[in-house]
C-alpha cells in the first residue's frame, strides 16, 4: 500500500493512494480523517482521480525538509540506530504550529517492508554490542534496544516529508526539531541532524508517492529511523485531530438543540407525524436532509417505512449526546445514504459533511432531487458518481422502491 497522507496545521488537503486490494481499508482511515471537517468547512477534501491527485500535491509548500539521518558510527566502527520521527510527536507538532500561526504541511510515504531474519539478528547483536561499551551512556544503549524491538516488528518503512510556504516558517520549524531531538536523544550524544530546507524538492516521493528505498536497499540508518509495525502505520493513517487543535480552529463547542434553538442542525423536530425510526444496527437507510425540506420528504420517508425498509434521520439523537459522535456511529452502520438535495441541502455544512463520510466508508449514496439545485463545494464531482431520482418524475416512487431495494 502506498499512502499519503498530509495534516495540515490550518487544514488543507488529504490526498491519498493504494493498490485496489486495499481499497476499503484506505477508506475506513481516510474517513477518520475527515473529522477535520468538524473544525473548518471542507478542510479535509479527497481528490477523485489521479490528475486531481497530481494536480494538488503540485500545491504542497516550496520550503521542504526531508527527515533524513545521519550514519552514526563510533571509532571502532560501531554504527548506533537512531528512530527519530516526526509522527511520534506529530499532533502536539500541529497544536504548537497553529499557536505561533506557522501554516505546516506532512507528507508520508509508506513503502511494505520485509526485514530479513539475518538483519534483524544484526541490529540485535549490535544493540548488545552497544551495551558492553565501556562508557555508553545509559539513554544510548536504551535506544538501541528500542531500535532492535522497532526492527523486529517493522512491516512498512516510512518517509516523512514536512512543507513550509515562508523563511520564518523555516526558522520556526527547524529550531522546534532541533529541541526535539535535543530532548530524545541529548542523554545519547548523538549529533544533531541537519533538518535542511530546499525549495521545490522531493517532487518525485511527492507525486509518485514512492520513497528512495522503494528503488535501492535502504542503509541501516533509514531502516532504523523510518520502519513502522502494523500498529503505527494504523496509528498514523488514522491521526486524530488533536483536541486542543479543535479548540483553537473552532473555539465555540457545539450548541445542544433546545425549544426554540434556530441552529441550522439543532433545529427541533415536531414531535408528531413522523415515520417509525430504526434503532437498531445493519440494515437501514440513512435519511440525509435540510430541516425546512421535511414537508416535501416526509411522505417519502412514511412511504418507504410502509415498504418495509428501515430508516434513520436525526430524530435518534437524544438530549444531551454529541451530534457528530452519534451521526459519525450511524453513518458507519448503514447500508445505503439517501439524500433529499435542495438549494438548502447542498449549501448545509452539515448535510456535506454526511454525503462526503458516507463516500469515504465507500457507503452506497442516492440522491433523490427535490429541485433544482446548483451543485457547489465539491459536490458535483462527488454526487456526479452516484444515481440521482427527480421526486417529480411520473414513476418516482417505483424507481425509489427498485433503487432501495438493491
Amino acid at each position: 500500500m502506498r499512502v499519503q497522507p498530509i495534516a495540515v496545521a490550518d487544514a488543507d488537503w488529504i490526498p491519498a493512494l493504494a493498490a485496489a486490494p486495499h481499497e476499503a481499508d484506505l477508506r475506513q482511515f481516510l474517513a477518520s480523517l475527515t473529522r477535520l471537517n468538524l473544525l473548518a468547512d471542507d478542510s479535509a477534501r479527497l481528490p477523485g482521480s489521479q490528475e486531481e491527485h497530481d494536480a494538488v500535491i503540485l500545491e504542497f509548500p516550496r520550503f521542504r525538509c526531508s527527515i533524513d539521518l545521519p550514519d552514526y558510527r563510533g571509532p571502532d566502527g560501531t554504527w548506533f540506530g537512531c528512530d527519530f520521527n516526526v509522527r511520534s510527536f506529530l499532533s502536539r507538532l500541529a497544536v504548537d504550529a497553529a499557536a505561533a500561526g506557522q501554516e505546516l504541511s506532512y507528507h508520508a510515504n509508506l513503502e511494505p517492508l520485509e526485514v530479513a531474519p539475518e538483519w534483524q539478528g544484526e541490529v540485535a547483536k549490535n544493540a548488545v554490542h552497544v551495551g558492553l561499551l565501556r562508557g555508553a551512556p545509559l539513554a544510548l544503549r536504551e535506544s538501541q534496544q528500542r531500535v532492535a524491538r522497532q526492527v523486529r516488528h517493522a512491516r512498512y518503512l516510512g518517509e516523512e516529508i514536512l512543507g513550509v510556504a515562508t523563511m520564518e516558517a523555516v526558522e520556526w520549524l527547524q529550531a522546534y526539531l532541533a529541541e526535539e531531538f535535543t530532548g530524545r536523544f541529548g542523554e545519547a550524544k548523538l549529533g544533531m541532524p541537519d533538518f535542511v530546507f530546499d525549495q521545490e524538492s522531493y517532487d518525485l516521493s511527492l507525486i509518485g508517492t514512492r520513497q528512495p528505498a522503494a528503488f535501492e536497499e535502504p542503509s541501516p540508518a533509514l531502516l532504523c529511523a523510518a520502519c513502522l509495525s502494523d500498529d503505527e502505520m494504523v496509528d498514523l493513517l488514522s491521526w486524530p485531530v488533536p483536541a486542543e487543535l479543535g479548540r483553537r480552529l473552532r473555539p465555540a463547542a457545539p450548541r445542544r438543540a433546545e425549544p426554540g434553538d434556530t441552529a441550522e442542525r439543532e433545529t427541533l423536530l415536531p414531535a408528531e407525524g413522523l415515520p417509525k425510526l430504526h434503532s437498531g444496527h445493519g440494515d437501514y437507510i440513512f435519511i440525509s436532509y435540510k430541516r425546512e425540506d421535511l414537508p416535501r420528504l416526509l411522505p417519502v420517508m412514511q412511504q418507504l417505512v410502509a415498504w418495509g425498509f428501515n430508516i434513520w434521520y436525526d430524530k435518534g439523537i437524544v438530549g444531551g449526546a454529541e451530534w457528530d459522535a452519534v451521526l459519525e456511529e450511524r453513518l458507519k452502520s448503514c447500508r445505503l445514504l439517501l439524500l433529499f438535495m435542495s438549494d438548502a441541502a447542498i449549501r448545509s455544512k452539515y448535510v456535506r459533511r454526511e454525503v462526503k463520510y458516507a463516500d469515504c466508508l465507500d457507503k452506497p449514496l442516492l440522491t433523490v432531487r427535490l429541485e433544482a439545485a446548483e451543485l457547489t463545494d465539491g459536490m458535483d464531482m462527488l454526487l456526479g458518481r452516484y444515481q440521482m431520482l427527480d421526486a417529480a418524475a411520473g414513476d418516482f416512487l417505483g424507481e425509489l422502491r427498485r433503487s432501495v431495494s438493491r
